[in-house]
């Protein structure tokens, strides 16, 4: 059963993954979010006949996070990054946290641009 409810939170996050691919990253990350979805992601990227899907299922996953504030800079902010993380069962104020700001090349911790 929890391996259900994680697999579930892994396709709610990853906006357009399915079950399959969950399964497949969450297995082989011996079913770490975390390092599930580094994983995922990493795989999608290195797909290059599935690039236009990927970039949708980015957005996707951006949209859910993003500050929204009528047309301005499309950014996820500290609030979205505590959603995140709460989805993630992570605290924020795990280190975690900073390794993702670091993976994604963030010119501002705390803050994420749709680009990076």
């Amino acid at each position: 059963k929890t391996q259900r409810v994680t697999v579930q939170r892994f396709m709610e996050i990853a906006a357009g993954s399915n079950e399959e691919d969950a399964l497949e990253a969450l297995k082989d990350s011996n079913w770490r979010l975390e390092s599930a979805f580094e994983l995922y992601f990493h795989r999608s990227r290195s797909k290059s006949s599935k690039a236009s899907s990927n970039v949708a299922n980015i957005d996707a996953m951006f949209n859910k996070y993003k500050v929204n504030d009528h047309g301005q800079n499309e950014r996820i902010e500290a609030e979205g990054i505590i959603r995140l993380c709460q989805d993630l069962s992570l605290d924020p104020m795990d280190p975690v946290t900073l390794v993702l700001s670091m993976k994604m090349n963030a010119d501002t911790m705390g803050q994420y641009t749709k680009e990076e």
